[in-house]
Order: C-alpha cells, then structure tokens, then sequence
C-alpha cells in the first residue's frame, strides 16, 4: 500500500507576531496545512511545500485527488503548506494590504520558523518553493539556515541580483520571445490579432460581466502564456474570432469565460512588492517597462500578451479590482520594505540546492534563476526543462527534485 492510499490532512491556525504598532495590533493567525499519511514508514521527513503567490490561497489539497506530485512524495515526507500573509483564509489580509511591507518575505520566514518550532520542535525541514514561493524559500532559508536540510526550486529561484527595474525589463523580453513562439506555432490564429484589435475600436464590446473589451485587457487573455497549457488557452479564444463577421458572440464568450475577474485582487497588489528592496519606491515598473519593449503596449499595431504583469489600468477596467486601487497605490508608493533575503548568510552560509528551471518562462526568467543561483554556496543540482512554468506537472521535473523518489504516478 502506497501512502497515498491512507492520507489525511490536518488544518490549523497559529498565533504569528506583528509588530505591535501594525494595524494588525500585535498578533495574527497563520493558516497551515499538514498531509501525512498512515503508512509512513519510520524516519519521515518534514517537508515544507511554498506555493505560487503572493496573495494567491494555499488550499488543503483533497487527499483523494492529490497532485502526482504529492502522491509520490508522500512515502518520504510528511507535507506542510501555509496560506501567506495577505492571502486565502487570512483574516488580516485587508491590513496586510494596506501595508504591503509587513506581508512580504521576510515576515513571512518570521512565520515559518514559529510554525516549524510548533510542529516539528527541533528538527529541521527540507523546503520546496514552486514560483514565488522559491522567492520565500531563499529568503527563509537565509535567515534561518541551521532550520533547512535542503532547497527545492521549482520555477523559483528570485533574482536576488537584480533590481526592480532590471528585474521588468527581463520579463517584457521574456514575453515577447513566448508571443513569438506562439505565432510560430499558431501562425493563423495569430494572424487574427490585427482585425480583433480594430474590432475593439471600433465597437467597445463588453463582457459578460458588463466590463468593457479594451485593447490593453485583451492582451490578459495571454496572462497563462508560460504555462504549459497556456498557448492551447490562448488558441482556444481566438478560434472563436469569425474573420470578417459583424457577431462575434462566441468569441466574447470565450474571452468572458478567461477574463471575467482578476482571480486574486490581492495579488494584483501584491505581484510587484516581491521585488522591492528596502528604500526603493516600485512606480509600477511593469509600466515604466514598456519604454525598453514598446511592442508590448495597448497602443501596438500588432497586439502581443502580457502575461501576469500589473499596471495601473487593471484597476480602473477590472471592477473587482476597482476597490483595490488605493492599496495597490499604497504597494506602488511605499519605500519601507524590509530584506527579502539576509545578504550576510548568502555570502557565507552553504545551501544545499535541487531546481528545475524552464528555459520558456516569463515570469522567472532562466537567466535570472541562473544568475541568481551562481551567488549561492555549496552543491546544486540543476535540470534545464524545455517545458512550462508549472514544472511541477512534470514526473522528469518532479524526479529530478526528489532523487530519493522511486517512481511518479
């Protein structure tokens, strides 16, 4: 019998300091999750599972539809995940909002290193980051080294590196290489592009939801475009464009269906904060991007995808965004962040380091992720995938991260 067979979940709250002259009043509750299984076999491990975000819930995966992932893991570790700061079951979020700088990294590490003392005491954990949460298991990692037995990136390794800006301007590259290659591959949907754009100026369609069709959101519909199901997303929208035809109905439906909301308001707010060192003001840099990778905007002859960037505009055209436009200007203005990552432990702590890295993704650039990891001491191990961001999905990936694994499905 597999592990999996017999797994169970546990959910629980812990009490989390916050400085007490935060709105929050001193205290928080941490949101965690515990997978473990009946069939352990003796000398299980803690291993901690950092998710995509910010602001994006941590949901108790369903133990009878666990992910593969999770499935082949199980028979080595017992699986901790948390809800960060500002997200999912979070009862603060709408101060953590508020003031951004107290959901960030390095108050979040606060969190992990009480809930590691709560349920494991002593004894260290091995970590696992998929996407930003390889940003908070770097940042963690360097402030509580003797707390880590070893670092999985996923599609996570933060550009620890580079600034802001320079951190943008790779993304707008990175996104204008994945259109390329998706008009490579989809040269007769891509061709549509053109005509939709001047049908939108010309008729201000609307959403199922009443919000306006305009150019700049269009380009959203492109917000998974380094997933691995994200240019099949794309393409299954634009065959629904009727060229030449006055009724597109069809196509509005499938353009309402990916685009009725943006899914976390909180981490519109947040997406950018992940990058801001202390005394830096953001002012929306995605924005300010657009100088170096002109062809990304609204205004381009030829529309190209924007992936998950966040601009101004969101908040005025999304309407469940619209409530958020003082807090992400709160995000976009505020200079008091605190260190994502202890510089002192990078230079002189060892880490020990498995990681798959896409070589197609926009939203943590390849070069970035390497660039990033040649400042770590001690040994890696690195799989460069060809695959999507979601490199989770992959049993190669997954294998390659946990050699101690025999088989995935």
């Amino acid at each position: 019998m597999r592990a999996s067979d017999t797994a169970s979940i546990l959910t629980g709250t812990l009490p989390v300091a916050v400085p007490d002259s935060s709105p929050v009043g001193g205290s928080a509750l941490l949101h965690y999750w515990q997978l473990s299984s009946a069939a352990h076999r003796p000398g299980v491990r803690p291993l901690l599972y950092l998710g995509g975000g910010p602001g994006i819930p941590s949901y108790p995966p369903e133990p009878k539809s666990l992910p593969a992932w999770m499935k082949a893991v199980l028979d080595q570790f017992t699986i901790v995940g948390i809800d960060y700061r500002g997200a999912g079951q979070d009862q603060n979020a709408a101060a953590f909002l508020a003031h951004p700088h107290l959901a960030g990294v390095h108050s979040i590490s606060l969190d992990l290193e009480r809930l590691r003392n709560a349920l494991f005491a002593d004894q260290p954990w091995h970590v696992l980051g998929y996407s930003y949460g390889g940003f908070v298991a770097l940042g963690y990692a360097t402030f509580f080294p003797k707390s880590v037995l070893s670092l999985r990136f996923a599609s996570g390794i933060p550009p620890i590196h580079l600034a802001s800006d320079a951190v943008h301007a790779g993304l707008t590259a990175a996104l204008v290489i994945e259109n390329n290659r998706f008009s490579c591959l989809f040269p007769r949907l891509a061709g549509r592009i053109p005509e939709i754009a001047s049908w939108i100026d010309r008729t201000a369609p609307r959403l199922k939801n009443g919000d306006v069709l305009s150019r700049a959101r269009f380009q959203k519909i492109g917000t998974d475009i380094g997933m691995s199901y994200g240019f099949s997303e794309i393409a299954r929208v634009l065959d629904q464009w009727r060229p030449g035809s006055a009724h597109q109905s069809n196509f509005l439906a499938a353009v309402s269906e990916l685009l009725p909301r943006w899914k976390h308001p909180a981490h519109a707010v947040l997406i950018d904060t992940i990058y801001a060192a202390p005394g830096e003001t953001l002012n929306w840099p995605a924005s300010r991007a657009l100088d170096t990778s002109p062809s990304l905007r609204s205004s381009a002859e030829n529309l190209l995808f924007t992936g998950e960037l966040a601009y101004p505009w969101m908040f005025e055209e999304y309407s469940n965004l619209r409530p958020y436009r003082r807090r992400a200007a709160v995000a976009q203005t505020a200079s008091d962040w605190l260190p994502r990552v202890d510089e002192r432990n990078i230079r002189s702590q060892s880490f020990v380091v498995r990681a798959v890295i896409s070589g197609n993704d926009p939203y943590v650039p390849a070069s970035h992720q390497l660039a990033a990891l040649a400042r770590l001491r001690g040994p890696n191990e690195v799989l460069l995938s060809d695959g999507g961001h979601d490199t989770l999905a992959s049993n190669e990936a997954v294998q390659h991260l946990f050699p101690e694994i025999s088989t995935i499905g």
